[in-house]
C-alpha cells in the first residue's frame, strides 16, 4: 500500500528548478496554489510545516516569472521559497502522503555535481519520522542488484553491462 517515487538521475547537472515563463509571470503562483498547496496538504512531510508565506500568499513573490529571488522578505523562513528553491525534489516529496512511503533519489556517486542536493536530501531525510526520503546511489543499487542476480545469468550479464556502460569508468 505504500507510494514509491523514484528520480532518477544520470549526468544532469542538478535536480530540476523552474524555468523562465515571462509569458506567464504567475505560473508558479497559480501552481502553488492549485496544485501543491492540496498535495502538501495531504503530504506526510509537511504536515508540521506552515506552507504558505505570510507576505506572499497569493502572488508567491520569490517565483515571479519563473525566477527564484529574494524580493519577499520573508524568503529565508518561507517554505515557498524553500519548495521552489528544491522544485523537482519536492515536487517528488509532495505525492508521499503515508508514512508507509517512499522517496528515493537514485544517483551515479561520481555525479559530484549534485553533492549539495544530496546534502540536502539527506537533512530533510534526517528531520522526519514515517515517510522515508533517501539518496541510494546507483553504484550500491547495482552491486547488491548483482549479487541478487548471481543465480540468473541473464539478468546478471543485463545489469553487468548497464553498470560497464553507464556506472564503470
Amino acid at each position: 500500500g505504500a507510494h514509491i517515487s523514484i528520480e532518477v538521475k544520470f549526468t544532469e547537472s542538478d535536480f530540476g528548478k523552474i524555468s523562465s515563463c515571462k509569458n506567464d509571470p504567475q505560473k508558479y503562483a497559480r501552481k502553488w496554489n492549485n496544485t501543491y498547496v492540496p498535495l502538501l496538504n495531504k503530504c506526510a512531510f509537511t504536515q508540521n510545516k506552515l506552507i504558505t508565506c505570510k507576505n506572499c500568499e497569493q502572488t508567491v513573490m520569490c517565483a515571479e516569472n519563473g525566477v527564484l529571488s529574494d524580493r519577499c522578505a520573508h524568503s529565508e523562513d518561507c517554505f515557498v521559497h524553500e519548495f521552489y528553491e528544491h522544485y523537482q525534489i519536492w515536487r517528488n516529496i509532495a505525492y508521499a502522503t503515508s508514512p508507509l512511503d517512499l522517496v528515493i533519489f537514485l544517483t551515479p556517486r561520481l555525479n559530484d555535481s549534485l553533492n549539495i542536493e544530496r546534502t540536502y536530501i539527506d537533512a530533510l531525510s534526517s528531520q522526519f519520522n514515517g515517510p522515508t526520503i533517501q539518496n541510494i546511489f546507483w553504484e550500491d543499487l547495482i552491486h547488491a542488484s548483482l549479487a541478487q542476480a548471481k543465480n540468473d545469468a541473464k539478468l546478471f550479464g543485463y545489469l553487468k553491462r548497464f553498470a560497464e556502460k553507464y556506472l564503470l569508468k
